[in-house]
């Protein structure tokens, strides 16, 4: 009986530019990959996987990037294994976090505390000088403004990395638009990081459980709103920090959390583009949850694309396994249907963007 309802739901309730409910999954799923080259197993897999529809976005690390050519010519045979857009990312925000260095070409980029020291206008040159490169190699998302407020000073991962454009809601989002419309101008999209804000944490969630219930304020919801309101919210990313006013159950961060992700970023803020999530492999959701039950509480939640740079349990394809694990979850009737529409539909909608 199931397997008709899923065919009937297939034929009459998916959009017209769905072909089959495993192909809406995998444009949910966002992986990263070992290598280099076409050669390596790692990167094989992760074309096969692409080409079966099964992934619908790739992260770039340092680890895959050797010489400008090097990286054109993956990204070249990323979107060509393809039958649709594939979002092909980075980190290239500026400063310390930067995957392409000068020595290989990339132009160099200030960090955000850097930028506002410049005008507004030369921030914009220097984003939109970095943004054709990356466009130049391939790329079409940059991951990044951080709109992160510089509330601690001390924050091990925002302040003392100078990813913040400062404490002055007015100020960090004039600064993050002008990188993102930079990118834009160079055909490349954007997300906004790290909703709802790790500007005031002590620790960093690269590393463990990270709880911002005692420094977090509403004042780090307002870039949010600035950009949101200035239609210059391409991609919102979650951040894997504890809010308590945020979290579902007292026990999820809000890149997990329903309340974070959908009462106040989509109901309460307004947004109703993509949401992607931080890093999977992260500490602060690899040392707290399967990857598993932290896929599907993502989705669940709100979240559009399940981003996850690797996982060393999983011997096969990184990007077969994420999809397996939707898709088994929506035939348990863990995740509904619907709600893999409405993130296709919101995915497709962004990718049309795209040159």
């Amino acid at each position: 009986m199931r397997k008709i309802f899923i065919i009937f739901w297939l034929l009459f309730a998916a959009p017209s530019y769905a072909v089959t409910l495993s192909e809406m999954i995998g444009q949910l799923v966002l992986v990263g990959f070992d290598g280099k080259d076409v050669q390596t197993k790692s990167v094989k897999n992760l074309l096969a996987d692409i080409k079966n529809a099964k992934v619908g976005g790739v992260l770039f690390l340092g680890h895959n990037i050797g010489t400008a050519a090097q990286v054109a010519g993956l990204t070249k045979a990323i979107e060509d294994a393809s039958p649709y857009k594939t979002l092909i990312t980075i980190d290239q925000e500026g400063g310390r976090v930067a995957r392409i260095k000068p020595k290989i070409g990339a132009p160099y980029l200030p960090s955000a505390k850097q930028m506002t020291k410049l005008t507004q206008q030369a921030a914009h040159d220097k984003y939109f000088e970095t943004a054709q490169f990356l466009r130049g190699l391939g790329f079409n998302v940059n991951f990044g403004p951080v709109v992160d407020l510089e509330i601690n000073k001390n924050n091990p991962v925002i302040a003392k990395l100078e990813r913040s454009y400062g404490t002055n809601v007015k100020n960090v989002s004039e600064y993050a638009f002008m990188f993102v419309d930079a990118h834009h101008r160079a055909g490349m999209l954007t997300a906004l990081k790290h909703f709802p804000g790790h500007g005031s944490s002590a620790g960093d969630s690269h590393k463990g459980f990270v709880d911002v219930s005692k420094t977090w304020s509403e004042i780090e919801l307002g870039p949010y709103k600035n950009m949101i309101g200035w239609k210059a919210a391409d991609m919102v990313m979650a951040a894997h920090v504890f809010l308590d006013t945020m979290s579902d159950d007292g026990k999820v961060p809000t890149s997990l959390s329903h309340i974070a992700i959908t009462d106040v970023l989509r109901n309460q803020l307004g947004y109703d583009g993509v949401v992607v999530s931080d890093d999977m492999a992260m500490g602060a959701i690899a040392n707290e949850f399967t990857a598993k039950v932290a896929i599907i509480k993502a989705i669940n939640a709100g979240t559009d694309i399940v981003m996850m740079s690797s996982n060393l349990k999983i011997k096969t394809s990184l990007g077969a396994w994420v999809h397996s694990v939707i898709s088994q979850a929506v035939l348990d009737q863990q995740i509904s249907q619907q709600t893999i529409t409405d993130a296709y539909t919101r995915i497709q909608k962004l990718k049309n963007r795209l040159p």
